[in-house]
C-alpha cells in the first residue's frame, strides 16, 4: 500500500513539475494578459476606481523594468518606471523616472510601487515580479497616471544585463488600453479594411535610387483613379521599404484640386518616425474625385515628398516607399484638413544660440479672424528634428485667457505621431502660441536639412473651407516671432519634486484592495510549497 501511495504521490509531483515550466503560479489572480514582446508578458487588474496589481513576465533572470512612457511621445525621455530583479535575499524594486534615452533613469524622490510578490525560475529563466499601484498617484511630477479616457497609455519596458541596473540589454515601445480586455480589441485601421466599401489606393515609390548626399528631397505626384468620381479617404498607412529604412526620414502628402499636381494645394498628411497608421474619426475624411467639386477642395491628385538622410553617402540604395490611402464612396460629414503653427515656411534668418535656445511664434487673433467659421481640431502633432527638446503650443481665446496646452515635454525625434487626441474647437479671433526648445552646439540653422531645424505643429481639423492661407499661420504666414532667444533651462514640470514634498503623497495602498490571495505566497512559489508538504507525508509514512 505505502508504494502504491509514493508512486501516485511521485507521480502527482512530476505532472506538477512539467505544468510549472509551462505556467506560472501568481499570488493573486489576474483579468488581463498581454504579450508585449517576445519573451516579455504582463498580467493587470484594476481594483475598485483606485489601484492596478501589475505582473511583469519576462524572460530574464536579470533586472527588468517597465512604465508608463512620456504620454504624447511614447518615448524613453520623460517615462515613468519600475524596474526590479530577484536575489538570494528576495524581489527588490525601485520607482524610477527618465529624462531622456542614453541617461540612466533616476530613483524617485517619492517611492509610489508597492511590491507584493516575487519569483525567479532558473530552468525557464523567467523573472516575475507582482506589484500594485494607485492609477493617479499624488505625485504626478514623477509618475505619471494611468487614465480610463479611451486613448491606450504608451508604455515602456527593458531588461538588463545583471541585477544591477544599467544599461538595458533589450526594450520595446507599445501601447496598453488598462481598461479594456485586449482579446475584445480590433485596431480601427483592421476594422477599415475588412468593410466591403472601402477601396484601398498605393502612392509608393517605384525604385527610387537615393543619391549619395546627406539630404535629398524626392517628388512624385499620383493622380486620383478616374472611376473615383466622389469619396473620402478615411485612413492613412504608411510603407517603409525594409531596404532602405534607416535613411527614410520623413514623408508630407500635398492633395492638389487639379490633375497632375497642379492649383490650389493643400498640405493632407505626414509622417515621420514613431508615428503609427492613421485613422480619420467617423465625422471627417480627404474629399477625393473627378466629380462636381464641393464647397472645400477635392483633391484629384497628390504630391507625396519623401525626405531621406544618408550622412554616410551609402552607394545603391533603392526605395519603394510610399503610403496606403484607403476611400469609401460613403461619404462623411465634413472635409478635413491640416493647419500648420509656428514656423511653416521653415526658414529663420540666425543660428541658433549654443546651449538650449527657445523660440516662440505666434498666430495671432488677427490671422484667426479670417477663418471663415470655427473649426475642430482633432488630432495634432508637433514637428522638429535632431536637436529638438521640448515643444508645446498653447491656445487662448480673444480675450487672451488660456484653453489649453498641447505639450510634448520630452520631444524625441525618434517617436512622432498625431498624438494629442482631444477634440477641441478653435473660434475665429483665437490666439495660437507654438514654442520650440532645443539644445545645440551653435551650428545649427532653421532649414530642410536634416542636419537643420524645424517648428512646425500640425494640426488636423474640419471643415477644411474654414481655413485660408493654404493651410499655414506662424512665422512668415500672417503671424510673427515673438521670442528667439538662448534660456537657462527648459520649462518641464515632470522630473522636478524635491523629495521634501514626499510627505502625505506616497503611501502603500491598503492590504483590503489587494485582490484575494491565491495558492502562492509572496516570494514563495506553489511548486516548492507541494514539495514541501510530499516531503513531510513521505518522512511521516515511512516512519510508521
Amino acid at each position: 500500500m505505502q508504494v502504491v501511495v509514493v508512486f501516485f504521490l511521485f507521480a502527482l509531483l512530476c505532472s506538477r513539475l512539467q505544468s510549472a515550466q509551462a505556467d506560472i503560479e501568481f499570488s493573486r489572480e489576474y483579468k488581463y494578459s498581454i504579450d508585449l514582446f517576445e519573451g516579455y508578458k504582463i498580467h493587470w487588474t484594476i481594483v475598485g476606481d483606485d489601484f492596478i496589481n501589475l505582473a511583469l513576465e519576462v524572460v530574464s533572470l536579470e533586472w527588468v523594468g517597465f512604465g508608463i512612457a512620456e504620454p504624447a511621445t511614447g518615448s524613453m525621455g520623460g517615462a515613468d518606471m519600475i524596474t526590479g530583479y530577484v536575489d538570494s535575499s528576495g524581489g527588490h524594486i525601485t520607482d524610477r523616472w527618465a529624462v531622456a534615452k542614453g541617461v540612466t533613469p533616476a530613483a524617485d524622490a517619492c517611492q509610489d510601487w508597492t511590491l507584493l510578490s516575487w519569483q525567479e525560475d532558473s530552468e525557464t529563466s523567467t523573472t516575475v515580479l507582482e506589484l500594485t499601484r494607485l492609477l493617479q498617484p499624488a505625485d504626478t511630477r514623477q509618475d505619471r497616471p494611468i487614465l480610463d479616457d479611451g486613448v491606450p497609455t504608451k508604455v515602456v519596458g527593458a531588461w538588463g544585463n545583471s541585477d544591477t541596473f544599467g544599461m538595458h540589454k533589450g526594450r520595446f515601445t507599445g501601447a496598453v488600453n488598462f481598461f479594456v480586455d485586449p482579446s475584445t480589441l480590433q485596431e480601427p485601421l483592421d476594422q477599415i479594411k475588412a468593410r466591403s466599401d472601402v477601396v484601398s489606393w498605393a502612392l509608393l515609390s517605384s525604385s527610387y535610387p537615393i543619391p549619395m548626399q546627406r539630404t535629398t528631397y524626392y517628388e512624385k505626384c499620383f493622380e486620383v483613379p478616374e472611376v473615383v468620381q466622389d469619396a473620402h479617404v478615411i485612413a492613412i498607412e504608411h510603407q517603409v521599404d525594409p531596404s532602405s529604412e534607416p535613411y527614410v526620414h520623413h514623408f508630407v502628402v500635398h492633395g492638389y484640386t487639379e490633375q497632375s499636381c497642379s492649383r490650389t494645394s493643400h498640405m493632407v498628411y505626414g509622417w515621420a518616425p514613431g508615428s503609427g497608421p492613421f485613422v480619420f474619426p467617423e465625422e471627417a475624411g480627404l474629399r477625393i474625385g473627378w466629380g462636381t467639386d464641393s464647397e472645400g477642395a477635392k483633391f484629384k491628385s497628390f504630391r507625396v515628398q519623401t525626405h531621406f538622410d544618408n550622412p554616410t553617402l551609402v552607394p545603391n540604395l533603392i526605395d519603394n516607399s510610399g503610403i496606403i490611402a484607403y476611400y469609401t464612396s460613403t461619404l462623411r460629414q465634413h472635409d478635413a484638413g491640416i493647419l500648420q503653427l509656428g514656423n511653416p515656411t521653415v526658414f529663420y534668418g540666425s543660428i541658433l544660440p549654443s546651449g538650449i535656445s527657445k523660440y516662440v511664434f505666434n498666430c495671432p487673433s488677427s490671422c484667426t479672424e479670417e477663418h471663415k467659421g470655427p473649426i475642430t481640431v482633432f488630432r495634432s502633432s508637433g514637428h522638429m528634428h535632431a536637436t529638438g527638446r521640448q515643444f508645446y503650443t498653447e491656445h487662448r481665446r480673444a480675450n487672451e485667457s488660456a484653453v489649453r496646452r498641447t505639450n510634448m515635454e520630452f520631444y524625441d525625434f525618434n517617436f512622432q505621431d498625431f498624438n494629442n487626441r482631444e477634440v477641441y474647437i478653435i473660434n475665429p479671433g483665437d490666439h495660437l502660441q507654438t514654442t520650440c526648445i532645443y539644445e545645440t552646439d551653435g551650428t545649427v540653422i532653421f532649414g530642410l536639412g536634416s542636419e537643420q531645424e524645424m517648428c512646425i505643429d500640425f494640426i488636423m481639423y474640419y471643415p477644411l473651407s474654414n481655413v485660408g492661407n493654404w493651410g499655414m499661420c506662424g512665422f512668415r504666414s500672417c503671424g510673427n516671432v515673438e521670442f528667439a532667444s538662448a534660456v537657462n533651462e527648459y520649462d518641464r514640470v515632470f522630473g522636478t519634486l524635491d523629495g521634501a514634498e514626499c510627505s502625505g503623497i506616497s503611501s502603500p495602498p491598503p492590504a483590503a484592495q489587494f485582490e484575494p490571495q491565491s495558492e502562492s505566497n509572496a516570494g514563495y512559489s506553489l511548486l516548492s510549497f507541494r514539495i514541501f508538504i510530499l516531503s513531510s507525508f513521505l518522512t511521516s509514512l515511512f516512519s510508521q
